[in-house]
């Protein structure tokens, strides 16, 4: 049995004729023996076409690329009084992923940045979902301001490093309006989401207490891509609950870019009172 890498745009390829499996760590292609010992590694993913086994002919992995989730969640002081759901409903979101078929998530990686004026900070980076830890009061404690742009900007910045040309789901998650960024303004945040979009990266914004389409359009956000919500807690566990659906359908297209992920405009509004309308 061996591990055949075939490259793109060419009819090279290299067999590891010890190897017995493989895995993607940080755009990192590593091939293992059957004791685990490390006999190889690729850092340029976009150039592998498949990764397959001698005794097995067929392709095992036709996109070998690893496709990342990247979720910038609010810290702000303003999300203390749905802290609980918070939490509650970003656990249930990577449990509902969790759940999906192997073959749509084995390949995810999954980044978390937490900000709030004090800070932008990357609490878990290009993990496998497997290893995404749950949010709890420990370590989700809202307070500060709102540096909405500074934290998209810093967080697309450092994404575009780790994702090697992969493509990118970005979530943005706040309840307030942009008011102590220092780095980063609407237009430049506009510029960026744009040029990425047409890179192939999705973006993602669910917006509470706000015109949620009209300061998701402001950076370039489409109207498809975009949920508004009441700030209570029914509201803020059923914008995660839609999250889910969409987040899997995303990841079950191989991360095809969309200008459309909820399928359709959705505004999320008091208990049993959800309405959604195509526009």
């Amino acid at each position: 049995m061996s591990v055949i890498v075939r490259f793109k745009n060419s009819a090279g390829f290299q067999s590891f004729s010890e190897g017995r499996s493989w895995a993607w760590d940080k755009s990192v292609l590593t091939i293992y023996d059957r004791r685990g010992k490390k006999l190889g590694y690729f850092d340029e993913p976009e150039s592998i076409a498949s990764v397959s086994t001698g005794a097995d002919s067929s392709v095992i992995a036709t996109d070998t690329k690893p496709l990342f989730i990247n979720f910038i969640l609010d810290e702000t002081g303003s999300m203390f009084s749905v802290l609980d759901a918070t939490i509650n409903g970003f656990n249930e979101y990577i449990q509902g992923l969790k759940g999906r078929p192997a073959k749509e998530v084995e390949g995810l990686r999954f980044t978390l940045t937490q900000f709030n004026s004090n800070k932008v900070q990357v609490v878990q980076n290009s993990v496998r979902l497997s290893n995404v830890t749950k949010l709890t009061r420990q370590n989700y404690r809202p307070n500060y301001a709102t540096p909405l742009y500074d934290a998209i900007g810093q967080t697309i910045q450092a994404m575009e490093r780790e994702s090697g040309g992969s493509n990118v789901l970005c979530v943005i998650q706040t309840d307030g309006e942009e008011n102590s960024s220092r780095e980063w303004d609407r237009q430049k945040i506009f510029n960026l989401i744009s040029k990425k979009q047409r890179e192939g990266w999705t973006f993602a914004f669910l917006g509470a207490n706000q015109d949620a389409w009209e300061a998701g359009g402001a950076m370039g956000i489409p109207m498809g891509n975009t949920i508004s919500y009441r700030h209570t807690p029914y509201g803020t566990i059923n914008v995660m609950r839609n999250l889910v659906g969409a987040t899997a359908s995303y990841t079950a297209t191989g991360g095809a870019p969309t200008a459309d992920l909820f399928s359709g405009k959705i505004d999320i509004r008091d208990e049993d009172e959800t309405t959604k309308k195509k526009g």
